[in-house]
C-alpha cells in the first residue's frame, strides 16, 4: 500500500478473496464511512471484443460482480458500460457469463452511444473532443481496466483502457488520422483520461495479458489487484513493478510533458511496494504501426456491423 495506491494479493478469481481484496482498497483509498449516497456509478470495464474469461482478454466477471456488489454496500448504483470495437456491449457480456447475473441483479448496461462535444481539442483532428455523453456527465466513474501487453501502445491499462470513452468507430478514425505518429496519439489517449477523470481505478492484474495484445497474447498469472485515484499514477507503479522506465510507456511520457496526472519516477515510491513484482508478464519488444489504414477501418465497420446482427 502507498498513500493514493492499493496493492492487494489475490492469487484466483475467487469472490470472496476478490470481495476482500476490494474491501481494504476502497476502505484504503475512500475510509471506511465513505457513501455514494444513491447515485449512479459507472464502471468502465475492458469489454472490446466478445471473449472468454480464460483468454484474459476483458476484465474478469467477477472483478465486475464484486464492484457492483461494492457499489451497493457503499450506497451507490452501479451500471456497467462500454464501447466495444466489435459487436454490442450485451453480446460481450453474455459471452464473458456475467450478463444474467446482471440481469438478475437488476443491473443496467449501457452501450455507450450518446456523445458530447468539449471545449478541448482533439490534438489529431485539431477539432473539438467528442466524448460519451454518460461518462462525461457521470458523478462516478470506476475505470476497471485489464492489464496487458499490447502491441501498437506497448501497455494497456489505467488511461489506455479510458479511449473507451470515445464512442463507437471514432477509436478507428482516429488511429486513421494518426498519421502513424504514436507521441501524437499518445497524447490523445491521455486527453482523453483526463476529461472523464475516473473518480477510481481498479485494475485487474490477478491473471494478465503477455506478450502480444490487446489481444491473442499469452495468459499469465500476476496475482495483484490494484487500485488507486490517479491513472497515470498507477501506471507509472506498473512500470515500477516490471522494473522499466516510466516513460517506455508513451502515454506516461505525454501525461508529464502535458502536465496530466501524477507522474511518479521510479525512486519516488515507497519501500512497501518492494514486496511486490510482475514476474512472468512481458511487454512487446517491438511495436505495430499506430496509424489504421482506410481499408481496415472499413473492415473494422463491417465486422463491427456483423458482430451486432449475430
Amino acid at each position: 500500500m502507498t498513500e493514493n495506491i492499493s496493492i492487494v494479493r489475490a492469487l484466483s478469481y475467487d469472490p470472496a478473496m476478490i470481495d476482500d481484496a476490494l474491501e481494504k482498497a476502497f476502505c484504503h483509498l475512500l475510509g471506511e464511512a465513505f457513501s455514494f449516497q444513491g447515485e449512479r456509478v459507472f464502471i468502465k470495464p475492458n469489454c472490446l471484443i466478445e471473449s472468454l474469461p480464460e483468454k484474459c482478454e476483458l476484465t474478469h466477471p467477477e472483478v465486475i460482480k464484486s464492484l457492483c456488489q461494492m457499489i451497493e454496500r457503499k450506497g451507490g448504483v452501479p451500471v456497467v458500460c462500454d464501447s466495444p470495437a466489435f459487436g454490442s456491449l450485451e453480446k460481450i457480456l453474455l459471452t464473458l457469463g456475467i450478463k444474467t447475473w446482471l440481469d438478475e441483479k437488476g443491473i443496467e448496461i449501457i452501450d455507450l452511444k450518446k456523445t458530447k462535444k468539449l471545449k478541448d481539442i482533439n490534438n489529431i483532428t485539431k477539432k473539438p473532443l467528442v466524448l460519451s455523453r454518460d461518462l462525461l456527465e457521470a458523478r462516478y466513474v470506476i475505470n476497471a481496466p485489464k492489464l496487458k501487453a499490447h502491441g501498437q501502445m506497448k501497455m494497456s491499462c489505467a488511461v489506455k483502457n479510458m479511449f473507451g470513452a470515445v464512442v463507437g468507430k471514432r477509436k478507428a478514425l482516429w488511429h486513421m488520422c494518426s498519421k502513424n505518429d504514436l507521441f501524437a496519439f499518445s497524447e490523445l489517449v491521455v486527453r482523453v483520461c483526463y476529461a472523464v477523470h475516473p473518480f477510481l481505478t481498479v485494475v485487474d492484474a490477478i491473471s494478465s495479458l503477455s506478450e502480444k495484445g490487446p489481444r491473442n497474447g499469452t495468459p499469465c498469472l500476476t496475482g495483484l489487484l490494484i487500485a488507486g485515484r490517479d491513472p497515470v499514477e498507477i501506471d507509472c507503479l506498473i512500470t515500477k513493478l516490471l522494473g522499466i522506465h516510466p516513460e517506455e510507456i508513451m502515454t506516461n511520457r505525454m501525461a508529464r510533458e502535458k502536465g496530466f496526472g501524477c507522474f511518479r519516477l521510479p525512486n519516488e515510491w515507497q519501500e512497501e511496494i518492494k514486496s511486490y513484482s510482475l514476474d512472468g508478464f512481458h511487454l512487446p519488444r517491438d511495436l505495430s504501426p499506430i496509424v489504421f489504414r482506410p481499408l481496415r477501418v472499413l473492415r473494422s465497420v463491417f465486422r463491427h456491423l456483423v458482430a451486432k446482427l449475430r
